[in-house]
């Protein structure tokens, strides 16, 4: 399991997600998408939040990305990404990243 909070959804053709716990069998043709939520302390300003879209946009499999200033944070992957690699993405900068 997962160091983080992580939902996998399935995306039907009509764009809509869904839950993959019933619907799994039904949409072989769907894409499966993980989220993953986390906090981010340690920003200053809107320069911070832009820096940090631009990591988390960097890392593999990630599809889209929100930060708001308080540091809430989601990111979306077509793989699982964990919360151990998003800290490795951010070794080294002022920032601190927990579990949301």
């Amino acid at each position: 399991m997962l160091d983080g909070y992580v939902s996998r959804f399935i995306q039907c053709d009509s764009g809509k997600l869904i839950s993959d716990k019933f619907h799994k069998r039904v949409f072989d043709h769907s894409t499966i998408m993980y989220k993953l939520s986390f906090y981010v302390a340690g920003m200053h300003c809107d320069s911070c939040v832009k820096l940090i879209t631009m990591k988390m946009k960097k890392i593999d499999g990630v599809s889209e990305f929100s930060i708001t200033r308080d540091g809430k944070a989601e990111l979306s992957a077509n793989r699982e990404v964990g919360l151990s690699e998003v800290k490795s993405v951010l070794q080294g900068m002022e920032y601190t990243v927990t579990a949301a």
